[in-house]
């Protein structure tokens, strides 16, 4: 019988056919791996580097505060640009066009906080490993006065990626945003501090100053009917007047160097028509109280120093009736994971305002009895001489926005 083996390797014909087979097999298999294996890599890598440049040209976000985002996208969760949650929450990347939602870990805050209403930071050792430290303002709530700036900033807080404070809990801004730093309030590299500053959207200097001090700062502006906000400041102003025990509006310094005391303010009559009224009865439009409530042209103004798009306007009725909405508009706008739902929030009938019940914040449920307080009976003709002074500016107003306001 003839030999079948091969000259030099001793294998048999049927043997090498195999075998070639077998690495034929093989390497074929290895080859499609790696393939699939570079394309992953090569999408992956793609959605990351999209991502990436969607989170930074925003300007908001820089790389502190966006360490911990996801960068893979379900084309799923886009839906005709309406903002969909799939269970857990999720990151919102404000962009032009339908919005995009990224899986987002819940934060920790650097504050516990207790029933009693007490809030305290946590031991210097969790705050190191939380990455707390003061860090600028990121949004700014600019008024109006007396439109529920208050209690909006205090809804807000409830957020765990935000903390809150008042401008009057802060020294004088001064020169430099420097000089609040140190009073701050703490937030890990994922949160964000809002100030609440009513004044500053008539402080055209300021507005200046910040926006070259923190370029990429966002502005919420919250607006209400100008006659109810010319009561309500009155009443307001009177209340911390009889509570310092004082004749002028200058009850505390430090605030009304925050606030500013605007001229006009400490001109107090023991009644509001008294205040703003001459000695003929006729309105008298330079008063502060009215002044403020020509909301067009501190719009204007502040428009020309920020960008618009960097801000956004709440209609303070609509936030009263249905705070949830105005909430949602907020979180999407500052670029926030869904956070808020419509049964965290309740209406008191014995107090006459929404109030909060969010899980662990037992420090906060209503606002201070000193919100919403009450209106005196106002003659009927100063009302109406107040309104028609404040309609063409109201519907100005309602042009410059392109947007119908219930005042408006």
């Amino acid at each position: 019988m003839t030999s079948l083996k091969s000259a030099g390797n001793g294998c048999t014909k049927p043997a090498v056919v195999l075998l070639s087979g077998i690495l034929f097999l093989v390497s074929a298999f290895l080859t499609m791996n790696i393939s699939t294996n570079i394309m992953n890599m090569m999408n992956t890598t793609r959605v990351g580097d999209n991502t990436k440049t969607r989170r930074y040209s925003t300007h908001f976000y820089s790389k502190e505060n966006t360490t911990n985002f996801g960068t893979k996208i379900n084309a799923r969760e886009i839906n005709d640009g309406n903002l969909r949650s799939h269970g857990s929450s999720s990151l919102v990347i404000p962009q032009a066009g339908p919005q995009v939602m990224i899986p987002f870990k819940p934060k920790t805050s650097c504050y516990r906080y207790s029933e009693n209403g007490v809030k305290k930071l946590k031991p210097k050792q969790q705050l190191r490993k939380l990455g707390c430290t003061r860090r600028p303002p990121k949004a700014l709530i600019i008024g109006v006065k007396k439109c529920a700036t208050g209690t909006l900033l205090r809804f807000l807080d409830l957020h765990p990626q935000l903390e809150t404070v008042s401008v009057d809990k802060l020294p004088h801004i001064g020169g430099t945003i420097g000089n609040w730093m140190s009073k701050l309030p703490m937030t890990t590299p994922d949160q964000m501090t809002i100030v609440k500053f009513p004044g500053f959207i008539f402080k055209e200097r300021l507005q200046n100053q910040m926006d070259s001090e923190i370029p990429d700062l966002k502005l919420i502006l919250i607006l209400c009917d100008p006659v109810k906000r010319a009561i309500s400041d009155y009443v307001h102003v009177k209340a911390c007047q009889h509570r310092r025990e004082e004749t002028t509006y200058k009850y505390d310094e430090q605030r009304a160097r925050n606030i500013t005391l605007f001229h006009g303010y400490e001109l107090l009559g023991s009644t509001f028509e008294e205040t703003i009224t001459d000695n003929h009865g006729n309105l008298n439009t330079s008063h502060a109280f009215i002044q403020h409530g020509i909301y067009i042209k501190a719009i204007q103004t502040l428009f020309h120093n920020f960008d618009r798009k960097r801000s956004l306007v709440i209609d303070s009725e609509a936030f009263k009736k249905n705070p949830h909405f105005a909430l949602k508009e907020v979180e999407r706008f500052l670029g926030l994971s869904a956070f808020f739902k419509e049964e965290q929030f309740y209406f008191s009938s014995t107090k006459g305002f929404y109030c909060a019940n969010v899980t662990d914040r037992p420090d906060f449920h209503c606002m201070a009895s000193s919100k919403g307080r009450p209106h005196p009976s106002m003659d009927q003709n100063l009302l109406q001489q107040m309104s028609n002074f404040f309609t063409p500016y109201n519907l100005q107003l309602k042009d410059y926005l392109n947007r119908t306001l219930t005042f408006t």
